[in-house]
């Protein structure tokens, strides 16, 4: 068999893609990115999408189509042979990276987010192998230290030896014994916290995490665009930067100018060092700037 994956967000590294890739390619079927010049000559075609604001007009209608941006589509998932198939890195041939959970699913229900529909609720899961080229390992997990087996996985990754990036931990829950953990861990690793909800105090559960890990260490994601106001997402901003913390703004609609304007600023920090963001771009996202005469 021939398949075809569609690649709309070509800077998204797509775990599904990463499955349909070792599920064919060990069956002995060819696996390539879509083209619309050999459209014919596939027998399967698949598009996976995970952002709603992505352009899909040049989607195939006959393509098998998931993922979170489709949000019509949330309860579609991959055959349980796919899912249940180990990744091939083959079809990012530079990615030097390894996707891996040990948690999927989230108990949280933030109305913002589709993990739980899309998921579950909390529940662990044996990590998959790793990229043979990698030499960073990405720990995708919604609410990493929220599990069960939190400890094991740590140890796991202690043994892989390489860098370790947490994308899912939850500040409000976060203990001393696991930063005890942490603080023991002869590994490189950065933590990625969330501060969604501007009504709630954050800095002083992040400053008892930054007791146990460096600051430097640790990256705060802050939502914007959804429940917050410009004066919101500015304060956190504000005091994320006062003491001594790493903001980094995400959109909620990455398409709406004035997130595209704050996440830039923010993002960027020679820009953020250089204008406030009161006077940076206005134009294209303040219908009305203040004019200095």
């Amino acid at each position: 068999m021939k398949i075809g994956l569609v690649n709309i967000e070509p800077k998204i590294i797509n775990n599904a893609y990463l499955l349909i890739n070792g599920y064919y390619k060990n069956k002995g079927d060819v696996v390539e990115w879509y083209s619309p010049l050999f459209h014919g000559s596939y027998d399967k075609i698949y598009c996976s999408s995970l952002f709603s604001f992505t352009d899909k007009s040049q989607v195939p209608k006959e393509a098998i189509c998931g993922g979170t941006g489709f949000p019509e589509l949330i309860s579609v998932k991959l055959p349980l042979e796919i899912e249940e198939a180990q990744p091939n890195y083959s079809i990012y041939p530079k990615y030097r990276k390894s996707i891996v959970w040990f948690s999927r699913g989230c108990d949280w229900a933030c109305p913002f987010c589709l993990v739980g529909k899309k998921e579950g609720k909390l529940h662990t899961v044996k990590p998959k192998l790793l990229n043979p080229k990698g030499k960073e390992v990405m720990v995708m997990d919604n609410s990493f230290f929220d599990s069960q087996c939190w400890r094991e996985a740590l140890f796991y990754l202690e043994k892989v030896g390489q860098k370790v990036q947490f994308y899912g931990v939850k500040a409000k829950t976060f203990t001393e014994a696991q930063g005890l953990a942490l603080k023991q861990l002869k590994i490189q690793f950065v933590l990625h916290c969330a501060w969604d909800n501007p009504k709630e105090q954050m800095i002083p559960h992040l400053q008892f995490i930054a007791k146990f890990v460096p600051k430097s260490r640790i990256r705060v994601y802050y939502l914007i665009g959804y429940w917050s106001t410009i004066e919101e997402d500015q304060m956190r901003s504000d005091l994320l930067l006062a003491n001594g913390f790493d903001g980094f703004a995400m959109p909620y609609d990455k398409t709406e100018p004035y997130q595209k304007a704050r996440a830039r600023w923010e993002n960027h920090k020679a820009i953020r060092k250089t204008v406030p963001f009161s006077e940076y771009r206005q134009g294209a996202w303040n219908p009305n700037p203040v004019v200095n005469l």
